[in-house]
């Protein structure tokens, strides 16, 4: 299974290519007809003649890059539960079956605006649910906050009943919720019609194919209107030969030749001065040498007073209007958002996402990934792809959203 990310002029897309069959067909219908509650909204998609499924994350992050490197509490585990409950109660209801649904972290996202959590649905994936959910809940005991005592005795209490024998999932999480007086406060949604998503994704990728064929007709352009310009040269150099009179083409030609033999002169010259200023400065060292020489030499040992002028210092410099704060990179991990209480550097302008972007440092070097955010995040006026890492070199110009900063 390879997951690529995809972004248009509207939406951003997780993208899954995978050579393993279809196990129900129906099922493709169905999730590409209805949106079904807490799971991500998909379609199909034939790419170079390999069918690809695009689930829809637009204003949405990856549930490691929503937590941004803290543990997860009590709030976001109890929402987890919830929404993994809710998706187990409906997808019976479209002829879904749970063994399908993905517990793989980067398959889980929280949307942004509203802090659901959705999960995606495989239609090619086989397995046994309980399993997996048993497997997802020993890795998350190990990600809980420790110092919430409730958080640990609910992720215990559910990990406990998920390793009974012949027992339903959806049950135990029922009955956890059920028996959890703190109830989170996710908005239940009604399933819809995805027609019209799907128009408009058919929309986004014929404006991109628009876009493109603009481009190349500009390249064309750009040929026709080279080459025609060493056509009207042509023509001038034609009609000069042909209307001019010799005479007068003859002048100019002298002209010409008189400007050349001038310039040789002056070089020559120019090269006698810079002859003599070279044997007076070698006098000169010679003489140098020699007092040298004279003097006695003291030893001191070495010391590297200066620093590798290539190597980045990890520092951001603002290059906007609206007075942010140079940016320290620090550690080996860096976030970068509006969100103070998660962001390592807070950027508090509407143009930042809560967490915007993700810096790495391996090996001395720096590396940048934005994290689906809903302005984006450029390089050298290059937007990045959701988790695709880009080196960071001296002098390069980063922008999130509209805040734009050059790398020390």
């Amino acid at each position: 299974m390879n997951i690529t990310y995809q972004r248009n002029l509207h939406k951003s897309y997780m993208c899954i290519e995978t050579t393993k069959d279809i196990v129900q067909s129906h099922e493709l219908i169905l999730l590409q007809k209805y949106q079904v509650p807490q799971l991500l909204d998909m379609q199909i998609v034939i790419q170079d003649g390999k069918m690809q499924y695009w689930f829809e994350v637009t204003g949405k992050q990856q549930l490691a890059d929503y937590l941004g490197g803290k543990p997860i509490g009590m709030e976001m585990l109890r929402t987890i539960l919830f929404s993994l409950e809710q998706v187990c109660e409906k997808m019976p209801e479209f002829l879904l079956k749970e063994d399908r649904l993905s517990l793989q972290k980067e398959l889980i996202y929280v949307d942004l605006a509203d802090k659901t959590v959705h999960f995606t649905y495989l239609p090619f994936e086989d397995g046994c649910f309980p399993e997996k959910f048993q497997a997802w809940m020993a890795e998350t005991l190990k990600e809980i906050n420790h110092q919430e005592q409730a958080c640990v005795e609910l992720a215990y209490q559910v990990y406990e009943a998920s390793i009974n024998e012949n027992i339903s999932i959806h049950q135990v999480l029922r009955e956890v919720m059920k028996n959890n007086v703190l109830k989170p406060e996710i908005p239940i949604f009604e399933t819809v019609e995805k027609e019209k998503k799907a128009e408009f994704l058919q929309r986004d990728l014929q404006e991109e194919q628009v876009l493109s064929q603009k481009k190349k007709i500009g390249t064309f352009l750009a040929d026709a209107i080279a080459e025609k310009k060493e056509e009207i040269q042509w023509e001038i150099k034609e009609y000069f030969q042909s209307r001019v009179p010799s005479s007068i083409r003859n002048y100019l030609k002298s002209n010409e030749s008189q400007k050349a033999k001038e310039s040789t002169i002056l070089s020559r010259l120019s090269r006698k001065k810079s002859g003599e200023k070279e044997k007076k400065t070698q006098k000169e060292k010679q003489k140098k040498k020699k007092t040298s020489k004279e003097m006695p030499i003291e030893m001191y040992h070495t010391q590297k007073l200066y620093k590798n002028k290539d190597q980045p210092e990890g520092k951001m410099v603002y290059q906007g209007e609206n007075q942010c704060e140079d940016i320290w990179i620090q550690g080996v991990e860096f976030f970068i958002g509006r969100n103070s209480g998660q962001a390592d550097a807070n950027i508090k302008t509407e143009s930042i996402s809560r967490l915007h972007a993700r810096i790495l440092k391996k090996e001395g070097e720096y590396y940048i990934e934005d994290l689906n955010s809903t302005n984006g995040t450029y390089l050298n006026g290059e937007k990045l792809e959701y988790h695709k890492s880009e080196k960071l070199n001296k002098n390069d110009m980063v922008q999130f959203g509209a805040e734009a900063y050059v790398f020390y």
